[in-house]
């Protein structure tokens, strides 16, 4: 078994830029310590969205990689809800190595380590950014991952406005790209999600 420590300080042949990803993409998710009444515990991971095959193209090989990596007999599971996708494993390992990562993200952006940045807006946007192709505009509940999201562009010299309220009664907040940045977060960032790519 690998410790998730010595996986986040590169002593393996895991992709650091796949665990950004995933970790980018959770944010349309989340990874949650369920208590059971008989005193089990479990740790899931999920990643939900509408469109199921950016799920199976984009998160499950990058998952069971990093389960594969770990020695992790844990398996990728895809669900259908009545208007959602939703990719989940249970793993304390998984969990653990998201949860260490995510709290890595301000030092990525102190250090504009644009390789791992770029993967983490990549999958931050594809999970919650605007498929419709007019605009760049990315939301979150979470003020906090879209403030760090608006750092991290800078690291690429992308504009960004935000984060500000956008839906109230939800309490979803918005970030925007300005028009005249477009082609720069194309090129620098890139999509994958299949109704952006």
């Amino acid at each position: 078994m690998v410790e998730t420590r010595s996986l986040l300080e590169g002593e393996t042949n895991m992709n650091n830029c796949d665990i950004a990803y995933l970790l980018g993409a959770l944010a349309d998710g989340g990874c949650y310590c369920l208590k059971y009444r008989d005193g089990r515990s479990e740790y899931r991971c999920v990643w939900t969205q509408a469109s199921p095959v950016w799920l199976l193209i984009s998160v499950k090989p990058r998952l069971e990689n990093i389960l594969e990596n770990l020695g992790s007999n844990s398996k990728v599971k895809m669900l259908k809800g009545n208007t959602r996708y939703e990719i989940r494993v249970s793993s304390k390992l998984v969990f653990q190595l998201l949860t260490e990562s995510k709290a890595k993200i301000p030092k990525w952006i102190e250090k504009c380590e644009n390789e791992i940045l770029r993967h983490w807006l990549r999958g931050l946007y594809d999970a919650e950014g605007d498929k419709s192709g007019k605009r760049l505009r990315l939301w979150n509940k979470d003020r906090t991952i879209l403030t760090l999201a608006v750092q991290a562009l800078k690291c690429f010299g992308i504009e960004a406005y935000g984060p500000y309220l956008d839906d109230k009664r939800h309490g979803v907040h918005v970030i925007e790209i300005p028009s005249k940045h477009r082609r720069k977060f194309h090129d620098e960032i890139g999509f994958e999600h299949p109704k952006l790519a």
